[in-house]
């Protein structure tokens, strides 16, 4: 902070015309004295800062010292366990089910087979058997063999239900919302409202290092900007400083594929860069893995109607930590909530 004279003007304090000095910070002037005091109130305010920093510093190391990490790895530790618990657990009931079936028909063949041999023992000692008794025993160790057969035909079959659900750690709440500031930082002052270009700009079509009808928007943690490129019905990707788009879903034209979208809107993006997207006019909210050639889709796609597994121009959409995901309804008046499973492709 600096001071300059200036021509005599009324203090901001006493409101006296003196010889006065003008605050660069405040653009207040003031008479000598009550300059003097100005400086005063600046500095209490400066020893505040500084008390408010040392209690932000304590806080910071008892954060560090008893980080909520432990509480968050120990929930992790906790679902490890219970994971390995469960199947472990899965799997000891499929091997006793396993074994014991097995060992109950083979004891059923050999029950069978002991009978058969008894009468192969009796007829042969008292001679008296005939063709159609040969045929009858025939016929049985062919079926004891079909049955012995069976058990290499068993399968292992993998239910469609999770076994484990899959954890994530949400760092949302500390990365999209982390600003740096540094030194060279400016800030702006009313009327400064200048904004950077950081997609788009080089008029309306479908070059990569063009939009048409923008209208939705996601910012993911590297400053990445995803964007519901709504008339070239695609998703765009631009990497932050980048000087042209990557197309992360659709751009096949406007369609009903599972490769192409009809006007898509709200968009999210998740830690492995798996893209939702609102496929309005398809009724639909469409999942594209990274890299993915084409979608899947996850809620919707059952034509436009009123029925709670159809939309009407769905707009926006948005997912609680649960995993359930909640779309906007637009022309039905009403917001739809759903479970899906994240863990799937």
């Amino acid at each position: 902070m600096g001071t300059t004279t200036t021509d005599r003007n009324l203090c901001e304090t006493c409101r006296k015309v003196k010889g006065v000095s003008k605050c660069e910070g405040c653009s207040n002037i003031f008479c000598y004295n009550h300059f003097i005091d100005h400086r005063q109130q600046l500095n209490k305010q400066l020893d505040e800062v500084e008390v408010t920093r040392d209690l932000f510093r304590q806080t910071l190391s008892e954060q560090t010292s008893e980080s909520q990490n432990d509480i968050l790895l120990q929930q992790i530790n906790d679902w490890e366990r219970n994971s390995i618990d469960k199947i472990r657990q899965t799997a000891d009931e499929a091997r006793k089910l396993l074994l014991k079936y097995t060992a109950k028909h083979i004891t059923g063949i050999e029950i069978e087979l002991n009978k058969l041999t008894d009468q192969l023992r009796q007829n042969r000692q008292d001679n008296d058997f005939v063709e159609t008794d040969l045929f009858r025993w025939i016929n049985q160790l062919i079926q004891l063999t079909d049955e012995l057969n069976k058990l290499s035909k068993m399968t292992i079959r993998q239910s469609s239900r999770s076994l484990i659900n899959k954890i994530y750690v949400d760092i949302s709440i500390i990365s999209s919302c982390w600003m740096e500031i540094n030194a060279n930082t400016r800030w702006l002052q009313n009327g400064d409202n200048c904004g950077t270009v950081v997609a788009g700009g080089n008029g309306r079509s479908d070059r990569l290092n063009q939009l048409n009808c923008p209208s939705y928007i996601f910012v993911d943690q590297y400053y990445s900007v995803y964007i519901s490129d709504e008339k070239n019905y695609r998703v765009m990707k631009w990497i932050r400083g980048a000087t042209e788009g990557i197309v992360v879903a659709g751009g096949q034209g406007q369609g009903n594929g599972l490769a192409q979208l009809s006007c898509p809107r709200g968009v999210i993006v998740d830690q492995l860069g798996t893209v939702y997207v609102v496929d309005c006019e398809n009724n639909r909210i469409m999942r594209w893995s990274k890299e993915a050639k084409e979608g899947t889709v996850v809620v919707g796609g059952n034509n436009q109607g009123k029925q709670l597994n159809q939309f009407y121009h769905p707009e926006d959409l948005s997912f609680d930590r649960e995993g359930n995901i909640y779309v906007v309804d637009c022309n039905n008046d009403r917001i739809q909530r759903f479970n899906i499973d994240l863990t799937s492709s």
